[in-house]
Parts: structure tokens; sequence; C-alpha cells
């Protein structure tokens, strides 16, 4: 919209801010502030559950932790 050439830090805090107004801006955080989470199991299908059972089993995630320690491991 600004006529920029290239993608800046600025342009990625702006579109944050419009896209989640209601969430800390992941571009103007510090990064031992930012937490995330990992997949702990995939998502299954089980097709031999029984009838009155869901056969999806949903992708379960880790705690959220700081991404300093996700990035260690």
């Amino acid at each position: 919209m600004d006529n920029a050439k290239t993608l800046t830090t600025k342009h990625l805090v702006k579109a944050f801010d419009v896209l989640y107004p209601e969430v800390p801006n992941l571009f103007t955080l510090p990064v031992e502030e930012i937490t995330a989470s990992e997949v702990e199991r995939y998502s299954l299908y089980k097709p031999e559950s029984a009838q009155d059972e869901d056969p999806f089993i949903a992708t379960k995630f880790t705690d959220k932790m700081p991404i300093s320690q996700l990035l260690k491991k």
C-alpha cells in the first residue's frame, strides 16, 4: 500500500497489528518473551474405531514455552 520496493519489519509490525489487534505483536516483542509450542502427537484417523467414537484424533501440542528454549532443542 505504501509502494515499497522491499518488505521491512515496519510492514510486518503494521500487518500483524491489523490482523491480530488483540495479540501482543510478535515483531516488537523481545525474543525471550515470545512463546510457542511443538507438536507432541500428530492427528490420526482410526477407521477401526467404534461407531459411537470419533475416528479423528486431533493434533496434540506441548505447553507453550519461550521460543529460545525451543530453538535449543
